[in-house]
């Protein structure tokens, strides 16, 4: 009885991570992992129906494991990979459907499984670059805020409320500290409210297209995120643009498959308009010539040589290289200078602090 009882509790708690799974997608290491080894078995002489029968079984992740296997009976009864594929969107994307047509349709499979797993190795180490040039500085800020809500909450009341006398003369930090203090530990349950709602009109803000549009421009005028986020674009853009044009897609779907794909609105608008260019004709420099500050005129030149000389591949992967190099030293003197400032802010607190609760004790001393 008690093992059955495990048995279902085992059952629910696996049916819920498939739930959660299913909701949070699969991450780029958990696809990268599977295009790798399923890159490697059909170039060593497996059927793809064959090499993900075998890979099945090794992928922990739930959902992208029955996925997987529902392609394989598919790829068995005669569909294609990328139709297969195209079921599970939310594992693998436009972009790595269009990349598998073109590989099947051209008998270049194997070659497109290589440019997959060049271009998510390439996608995984940006994200992770940026992740750990940011975790430290975040990690930081948030045990400052814990810390410092914990202080004037639960702590300085009970130290400040000795200095509550009329008998003393409270110096000014002493007296902002308590009325900050007391404001915080007597209005707790409307702050929990205020910020809730500023934490839903947040998500509401971001999920509506026009005012995303509006904060992705603003962003864009500020000079430390400016630089880094163009860099980030640029590089995803040349990145992308390099593997679709290795698998032989036209350069008008490749564009308007990047124009989905990248996050910034503002670049999403520049490469869909030149889409709509390149079918009329005009040349790839000049429908991305649009403008000077999301595309350097040193790019737009770049662009032209690779273009004229027939290597427009070849050319976007260097410059693809070129801005994850420049993502990569972005970071690096973000990191830099956030740390120090982290640490003059928090010293900043703690002076101010020590200075609020030390001074009215030399007045207290100089009245015995």
């Amino acid at each position: 009885m008690e093992a059955e009882t495990q048995n279902k509790e085992r059952k629910k708690s696996g049916r819920l991570t498939y739930i959660v799974r299913k909701i949070r997608g699969v991450n780029t290491l958990e696809r990268l992992f599977f295009v790798q080894n399923l890159e490697v078995m059909t170039r060593t002489g497996f059927s793809l129906a064959e090499a993900l029968r075998i890979l099945s079984p090794q992928i922990k992740n739930t959902y992208f494991r029955e996925s997987v296997e529902d392609i394989q009976q598919e790829v068995e009864h005669g569909h294609t990979l990328a139709s297969s594929m195209q079921k599970y969107p939310k594992i693998f994307s436009e972009l790595f459907v269009h990349m598998i047509e073109g590989g099947e349709v051209t008998g270049q499979l194997e070659n497109t499984l290589k440019q997959l797993v060049r271009q998510l190795k390439k996608q995984y180490l940006l994200k992770k670059k940026i992740t750990n040039a940011l975790i430290y500085p975040i990690f930081i800020l948030v045990t400052m805020v814990i810390v410092g809500i914990a202080m004037i909450t639960f702590v300085l009341p009970k130290i400040l409320i000795l200095y509550t006398s009329d008998t003393i003369a409270l110096p000014l930090p002493t007296r902002v500290l308590l009325a900050f203090t007391n404001f915080m530990s007597h209005n707790i349950i409307l702050i929990i409210i205020t910020f809730v709602i500023a934490l839903i009109t947040m998500i509401l803000f971001i999920r509506n297209r026009e005012t995303k549009k509006f904060w992705h421009k603003f962003v864009l005028i500020i000079p430390i995120a400016k630089k880094i986020l163009i860099n980030i674009q640029l590089a995803q853009f040349f990145r992308t643009l390099h593997a679709l044009l290795k698998t032989d897609i036209p350069i008008v779907k490749s564009f308007l498959i990047i124009a989905k794909i990248l996050k910034l609105i503002p670049y999403q608008e520049i490469i869909y308009t030149a889409s709509q260019k390149l079918k009329k004709g005009i040349t790839v420099h000049e429908s991305l010539d649009q403008n000077v500050k999301l595309f350097p005129k040193t790019v737009i030149q770049m662009v032209r040589i690779g273009e004229e000389s027939g290597t427009l591949d070849d050319i976007s992967g260097e410059i693809a290289e070129f801005f994850e190099e420049e993502v990569d030293s972005s970071m690096n003197n973000l990191t830099v200078i956030i740390e120090p400032l982290l640490m003059l802010i928090l010293g900043a607190g703690v002076a101010f602090i020590a200075v609020a609760v030390v001074m009215p004790m030399y007045s207290l001393v100089n009245q015995i």
